[in-house]
């Protein structure tokens, strides 16, 4: 759409009593001191359209204030003829008091403010007037497009990087993927995560290994320092000593009439078996319990996983049947429209070589448009039903992935659990304190009983051995463990240079798809550049939206006013092209910028000039092709 304005007239409008403008199609400079009423024309102008003025407020002063007093009793109006697409459409608001004469009073009081529209010199509601100009232009489009200081000082940064995005149109991750063969396995490492979210649990995982690998070293230094030099015990011949030993000590207690203590010592350390034998039951009780949960758990999670891919594939696969359906529709659309523009064609008779009578030329393009019609909705009630199906299925996909970390977590608790449940000490049992104790006593007992026997030395020479054998026996396990730890460690190792390897591709994804959305957007501009990313300190990317020259200088911080004023325009004339829409452009404060960039719509040049003490109005002619 193509709006031009060829004239506007004021009347007692902020405190110009009367004046009338005709533009150049191209470009119009106004030039006038401060206070002549440059800025009050652009004012004028966006009240006319939208009830705001040009810095899109809406409660601003209409009147003209005479002697610091409201000028009463007169209309405040402004006027002008538009050029839209090369018809001319004019537009007239006037803004007025409201005299109301009230029962039993004397004269008429002024109760408050009325506003009158026309639209080609006929008069309309405010809701038809609103609705015209609104089905002229939207708004926002026409602040973006006719004000080179609105994107970059009224919006939001984030309002500026949604419109960047739509006008570059965006980049998909499998654009990015696609681009650089690093990133190839990306999909596989994701499974239908996000990039952000699986980089926060790789990230937390990584952080949890960590803590892991840090623990081992000092518990194997801790087994390390509590081994016993083994290699000068030979235990085969330990253990036969002992034999013999206990053989001797039996044979010459036999005359020792203790039978009654040894009985009492033998079901003491029976005793003592069954708690060992109940204390080791129940770890590996407990043990079980926790890999019968464990192989649960591994079992939903495969059938999660089954789950989330089979979502994963089904939304793929609707994904291409709409892709075929939108083609679908803009098929029949572009169709539509084609025949609609064509019109009734007419046509002779093929048998006969007379002309076809109009009203069946008619009713067949009507027919045909009908036919168009019903195969365009059915494409969209079919495009719309996939979309509904596709979001179901997305819903479920994200459940299930969910559930799958959930169930790793729960996993990975359990494993933990399992590793740390160890065999108790028995001998640090009470029970087993206590019965220790009284078999000391009975054997003390025994001995005294055996005194004539004469086996002390045998018994201390026995207890030795004994000892040798226990400490070669605990050595056995200590290695055990210790080489048990040093597997786990490598196993953990491994999996800590894996997450490392993701995030790096993970890293590496997010850097090409700024240094790819940032490059195609600013393909979309000759002057204007914009950083849509920062770099964080702790390594992460924060998005953001800056506009800057071609240098790298920031606006607002640095470039000159004329610079700025030319990148605005870049702006502009870029978004006029994206949206086809193309209005007049409105520069306050021109005489910033010498010479301004050549754009596609009409420029209008407010230009402060101290030698005009009235408003001057010059015009320019120049040609430019529209992309």
């Amino acid at each position: 759409m193509d709006i031009r304005l060829k004239s506007m007239e004021l009347k007692n409008f902020k405190g110009i009593r009367s004046y009338k403008v005709d533009f150049n199609p191209h470009t119009t400079a106004i030039n006038g001191d401060n206070g002549t009423g440059k800025t009050t024309l652009f004012d004028a102008f966006t009240w006319l359209l939208f009830n705001k003025d040009s810095n899109n407020k809406a409660d601003f002063q209409i009147k003209t204030i005479e002697n610091k007093k409201e000028m009463s009793g007169v209309e405040h109006a402004v006027k002008a003829i538009l050029v839209v697409d090369g018809k001319e459409t004019i537009l007239e608001k006037v803004y007025q008091e409201k005299w109301t004469k009230q029962k039993g009073a004397p004269q008429k009081t002024l109760t408050g403010h009325e506003t009158e529209y026309w639209v080609n010199e006929v008069p309309v509601k405010q809701k038809d007037y609103d609705k015209y100009i609104a089905e002229m232009v939207d708004q926002k489009i026409f602040a973006l497009v006719s004000n080179p200081a609105y994107f970059n000082n009224v919006l939001s940064w984030q309002e500026r990087r949604n419109i960047l995005m739509e006008v570059s149109g965006g980049i998909t991750d499998e654009d990015v993927i696609k681009s650089n063969k690093e990133l190839q396995e990306l999909p596989d490492i994701l499974k239908g995560a996000s990039v952000d979210d699986h980089k926060t649990k790789t990230a937390a995982s990584k952080r949890k290994l960590n803590d892991s690998l840090k623990e081992i070293p000092a518990r194997i230094d801790e087994l390390q320092n509590s081994l016993v030099d083994t290699a000068k015990y030979d235990i085969d011949q330990i253990r036969a000593d002992i034999k013999k030993l206990d053989e001797k000590i039996e044979n010459k207690k036999a005359g020792a009439d203790t039978s009654d203590l040894r009985k009492k010592r033998s079901e003491l350390e029976n005793e003592i078996d069954k708690i060992v034998s109940q204390a080791t039951k129940e770890t590996r009780e407990k043990r079980s319990k926790l890999e019968d949960q464990k192989d649960d758990l591994v079992k939903k999670l495969r059938s999660t996983k089954s789950e989330a891919e089979h979502h994963n594939n089904k939304i793929t696969e609707l994904q291409n049947y709409i892709g075929a359906k939108l083609k679908d529709i803009q098929y029949h659309g572009s169709c539509y429209k084609k025949l609609v523009e064509e019109g009734p064609q007419g046509e002779t008779c093929r048998t006969c070589g007379q002309d076809i009578p109009e009203d069946k030329i008619k009713l067949a393009h009507a027919n045909k448009l009908k036919e168009i019609q019903d195969n365009g909705k059915a494409a969209r009630e079919q495009y719309d039903k996939l979309k509904t199906q596709i979001a179901e299925h997305e819903e479920q996909l994200k459940q299930f992935q969910q559930d799958n970390a959930d169930l790793a977590d729960k996993i990975e608790i359990l494993d933990r659990q399992i590793l740390e449940i160890m065999d108790p000490d028995v001998d640090k049992f009470n029970d087993v304190v206590k019965r220790k104790e009284e078999i000391e006593s009975i054997c003390s007992l025994i001995a005294k009983a055996s005194s004539n026997t004469d086996v002390s030395e045998l018994q201390t020479e026995l207890a030795n051995l004994r000892t040798q054998e226990s400490e070669y026996i605990a050595s056995i396990k200590t290695r055990e463990r210790i080489k048990e730890l040093a597997g786990e460690e490598k196993e953990l190792a491994a999996e800590y240079e894996e997450l490392e390897r993701q995030l790096l591709i993970l890293e590496t994804f997010i850097k090409a798809k700024v240094d790819l959305m940032e490059g195609k957007i600013n393909s979309k501009f000759k002057l204007a550049r914009f950083k849509l990313f920062e770099n964080q300190v702790n390594g992460g990317i924060k998005e953001i939206c800056v506009t800057t020259d071609m240098s790298g200088v920031k606006c607002g911080y640095g470039l000159n006013r004329g610079a700025e004023m030319n990148i605005g325009l870049d702006i502009v004339n870029a978004l006029s092209e994206h949206y086809r829409v193309y209005a007049q452009v409105w520069i306050d404060n021109a005489e910033a910028v010498t010479k301004p960039i050549e754009i596609g719509s009409q420029l209008i040049r407010l230009v402060v000039d101290e030698d005009a003490k009235e408003l001057e109005v010059k015009s320019y002619e120049y040609e430019y092709s529209r992309s």
